[in-house]
């Protein structure tokens, strides 16, 4: 082999060894969680960085405005108490809650007693000091109540679901499928500053339900939570 191809052949080589360096300080950076009691386990969570999704794209039932609106996008609305089996997956994460009142049911005879999975359109990771999430809703808080509003699982032609999977359901609007049981559920704007700058501590967000800088959501959305409450809480 001549020399040049040798020295090219090694030039090679050791920039694939100095990517897979990277690649290990790259992952050694960062944590995933399994699971949320893996996340509490972490000290000084209050304090962390959290940047949440606000992208600007069509909002899913874009043209829902009212709490009859996402009730008729819905297959099935109930209200729920929120378990500590909650699967933290790539994108979402993944809920057991126990139906305690049917509102609107998809005819799947689920009755009050029945355990349910959801799956929160929300993802947690952790790099160096900041929880990251693209998500539009907070995550449901363990031993809470909540009201939800649900379609089923949407699946290809021929796709036959498991059993689990046939118990499973998404939220049916990108921000107004949850409200809190305690009617706690006020939500306030965001600064889209702080968002892009990552300065919102996780303290800062852990209580609200929806997370936005988009005010025409927040109004629309506090609306809807005064309608749900008169309408459908106990």
């Amino acid at each position: 082999m001549a020399r040049g191809t040798k020295r090219f052949f090694g030039i090679i080589a050791i920039i694939i060894f100095l990517l897979m360096i990277v690649g290990v300080v790259v992952r050694n950076s960062y944590t995933g969680f399994k699971n949320i009691k893996e996340l509490s386990k972490v000290k000084n969570i209050n304090e962390f960085r959290m940047s949440c999704g606000d992208i600007d794209e069509e909002l899913l039932n874009s043209n829902v405005k009212t709490i009859d609106d996402v009730a008729n996008k819905s297959d099935l609305i109930v209200k729920v108490k929120i378990s500590d089996e909650k699967i933290i997956e790539d994108a979402d994460i993944k809920t057991k809650v126990k139906v305690e009142k049917i509102i609107k049911s998809d005819g799947r005879n689920i009755k009050k007693g029945d355990d349910i999975y959801i799956y929160e359109m929300i993802n947690l990771s952790m790099v160096d000091d900041s929880i990251m999430t693209n998500a539009k809703y907070n995550y449901l808080d363990t031993g809470k109540e909540y009201y939800l509003c649900l379609n089923s699982l949407k699946t290809i032609k021929g796709y036959k679901k498991s059993e689990e999977e046939k118990k499973t359901y998404m939220y049916s609007t990108n921000y107004y499928s949850v409200y809190s049981a305690s009617k706690e559920q006020k939500v306030v704007k965001l600064s889209k500053k702080k968002i892009y700058n990552v300065e919102y501590k996780y303290r800062d967000l852990k209580d609200q339900v929806i997370l936005t800088s988009d005010k025409n959501v927040v109004d629309d959305y506090n609306k809807m939570s005064e309608s749900f409450a008169q309408k459908y809480m106990d």
